[in-house]
Formats: structure tokens, C-alpha cells, sequence
């Protein structure tokens, strides 16, 4: 196995990643990438600190206690597919502190999941690797359950037995109903190719009618005291166009979930690669990142 820091040999190798990032099975167009986002705040003094809740509106919320502090998450969505402007963070501590008033935020997080289209994870031996690579994604943000069922499985697998409960999460159903999610997710899929495209040429073509550099690809400057750096926004795994996370100052890409830091560092995949780049700027303290026609604040990471 070929990695950017040399070359791996094994007899068996067990790909581990969130997403498969190698190409045979196109794993990666099965499940649908998902972020969702967490707050923990200080609650005010009094306030019960036992108990887990789901709220029953939309977006659903989740509650739990911890140690006497609040946690709350939600906001969900696909990744890079956010509306415009939206602040989950915000929505979540807004959320609390309706209904914990005097709640004081102390940290913010996220998290990526991928969903399978059968509701049943991927996990055992890759096709057409004879049996040498094994790999396992789709836990729907059940990962710690699935995760260690999955390492047991593939444990079994590597060690010539099978257990009865194994052979579940071992199947690659097709079914009707699979069959029908799948294709509406890449019909949403390619919505997004076409829209990121779209909205490309629309601002070439308004560049060009206004004596401006006109570029069919578009691309973002990050700019700061320590330089400039142009990324195109193209995302190296599959072409499609990447997306601003402004909750998260990170460039996402709607297709097939994979993320780059603001100056184009690859994030997870599966993408292999970093976005493409003109110029120098170090990693920190970035300035501000303009695309054309969109200029957004990006805080130093």
C-alpha cells in the first residue's frame, strides 16, 4: 500500500478510515456523508443535572448530562450542503439556553458520519483485493457500538471463523428500497455538480462583462499579513465544486463529503489530496478569504 509517507507491505491490510479512499467498490457513493455539531455549556445554579433527551420537533436536539456539564447537539446536515449564512453553533446555544437560562458556553465541536444507503454498515473484505483488504464505514453516527462490532467481525474474519450475529453485519443487501435511496442521493449528487458549475460560469460570465479576470474554475484568495494564496475550488477526489463552512472556516464538498482547511489542506477524504493552490501563507493567522463575488471572514486555525 502506497501512502504519502512511503509504501506499507502486509499480507493483510485493514483500511480503517471514515471513508473507503480506495476506488474499487465505490464505497464512497454508497453512503452519504453527514456533520452534525455539539455545544457544552455551564448550567445555571440548580438546574437538574441527570437524564438524556431527544427533542420531538425539527431539527431534532440531543441532551445529556456530563460531569455537571450540559451537552446538546444537532444542526445536522449534509456536508457542504448548509444554507447560506447558517451558525449551528449558535442555533444550538440559543436552543439551550431557551430552556436553560443563564446557560454559559464553554466549548463547540463537530462531527462526520456516513450513512449507508441500506441502513446497514459496510464491513469485511474489499472486491477484486483477493481477500487482502479489509475496510469498514456506514456506522450513521453509531460508532461506538458499531465500530467495535465491526472490529470483531473483521477480528473473526482475519482469524478464519465466523460467528452467527456476524453474518448480518456482514451482508451487502440490495434491495428495492435501497436501490431507490441510492438513486435519490445521487440524483441530489449530481444537482450539486450541476449548481456548483452553474454558478461558475454565471460569475465568469458577470467577470468578463465587468473587465475582470474571468476564470471558468472558480478559486478563493486567503489573504494575510504573511501572504496570499489562491485555491481552486475544485475538489481533487471527483471534480465536483467545494463549498464555504463558515461555522468551521473549512472548504466542503457536497458530492461526496471530503474537507479542506481554508487554505486548501486535506481535511479527511476521500479525497487523497489537497486542493489545488498558486502562493505562499502559512497556517495561521489567516485573514480573510475571498471568492469572486463572496468574501467571508475566516478566524486563525
Amino acid at each position: 500500500m502506497h501512502t504519502v509517507l512511503g509504501t506499507v507491505s502486509a499480507p493483510t491490510v485493514v483500511l480503517a478510515t471514515g471513508t473507503p479512499q480506495l476506488r474499487r467498490g465505490l464505497y464512497w457513493m454508497k453512503v452519504e456523508a453527514q456533520r452534525s455539531y455539539a455545544v457544552a455549556l455551564r448550567p445555571p445554579e440548580g438546574a437538574e443535572d441527570t437524564g438524556m433527551f431527544l427533542s420531538a420537533g425539527s431539527p431534532s436536539h440531543s441532551v445529556r448530562w456530563h460531569r455537571g456539564t450540559l451537552l446538546v447537539g444537532g444542526e445536522g446536515h449534509g456536508v457542504g450542503r448548509q444554507d447560506e449564512g447558517a451558525d449551528p453553533y449558535g442555533e444550538l446555544e440559543r436552543w439551550a439556553q431557551e430552556r436553560w437560562p443563564g446557560a454559559e458556553p464553554t466549548h463547540r465541536w463537530s462531527a462526520q458520519d456516513y450513512a449507508p444507503f441500506s441502513g446497514i454498515p459496510f464491513v469485511g473484505w474489499m472486491p477484486r483485493t483477493r481477500r487482502r483488504v479489509y475496510f469498514a464505514t456506514g456506522y450513521e453516527k453509531w460508532g461506538m457500538t458499531g465500530a467495535v462490532a465491526a472490529a470483531l467481525l473483521l477480528e473473526a474474519d482475519l482469524a478464519g471463523r465466523r460467528e452467527g450475529w456476524q453474518r448480518v453485519l456482514g451482508m451487502r443487501p440490495t434491495l428495492p428500497q435501497t436501490v431507490g435511496v441510492g438513486l435519490g442521493a445521487s440524483a441530489a449528487v449530481f444537482a450539486w455538480y450541476a449548481r456548483g458549475y452553474a454558478e461558475a460560469v454565471t460569475r465568469a460570465v458577470r467577470a468578463r462583462r465587468g473587465n475582470e479576470d474571468a476564470r471558468l474554475l472558480p478559486t478563493a484568495t486567503i489573504a494575510s499579513e504573511h501572504g496570499s494564496t489562491e485555491v481552486c475550488l475544485v475538489c481533487p477526489h471527483a471534480g465536483a465544486i467545494v463549498r464555504w463552512n463558515a461555522a468551521e472556516s473549512t472548504w466542503d464538498c457536497p458530492a461526496h463529503g471530503s474537507r479542506f482547511e481554508a487554505t486548501g489542506r486535506l481535511i479527511e477524504g476521500p479525497a487523497i489530496a489537497d486542493l489545488r493552490t498558486r502562493g505562499r501563507a502559512t497556517r495561521t493567522g489567516l485573514g480573510r478569504v475571498r471568492e469572486t463575488g463572496v468574501t467571508s471572514s475566516s478566524p486563525a486555525s
